[in-house]
């Protein structure tokens, strides 16, 4: 479950990105695919958050020794909720803001991504995955910050 609470956002961005812009007739449409996005991303990480047990799962084994490891502790938990209260609180007031702005499909795309991989970060069960989802984290959160593309 923890896997999927990661995948899910991480995946909703990318089919978000790959679809055409004819595919979204007008920008309800848009807004209407990012918002259920949200709300079921959402679900899944509460039920992650809500769990009662600490659960660990390993994801795979880069080389030897070496795994991708997700972890639900405390700690996790408590950032993980603060994450997912941000992010979709955030993501529902942009539907307003992002109005004119344009370019509105690559924002949302690379907003759920981040938010995906906010949560592999939060969910990190040693410091291979944590490494690696901050990189992650690096990478695609940059065309947010270059979103508007000016100087």
């Amino acid at each position: 479950m923890v896997f999927i609470s990661v995948l899910i956002p991480i995946l909703a961005g990318i089919v978000l990105l790959a679809l055409p812009e004819k595919v979204f007739k007008d920008r309800k449409q848009l807004l209407i695919m990012t918002g259920m996005s949200f709300v079921i991303s959402a679900v899944f990480a509460l039920l992650v958050i809500c769990g009662v047990t600490q659960s660990t799962f390993i994801c795979g084994e880069l080389v030897d020794g070496i795994t991708v490891t997700f972890t639900v502790d405390k700690l996790g938990r408590l950032f993980a909720a603060i994450a997912t209260l941000v992010i979709v609180l955030a993501g529902f007031f942009s539907f307003s803001y992002m109005q004119h702005e344009g370019h509105e499909k690559r924002y949302y795309g690379c907003y759920l991504i981040t938010y995906g991989v906010l949560l592999g970060l939060d969910f990190s069960g040693n410091i291979i995955t944590m490494y690696l989802f901050y990189e992650f984290m690096t990478l695609v959160s940059f065309p947010l910050v270059l979103h508007n593309e000016s100087r």
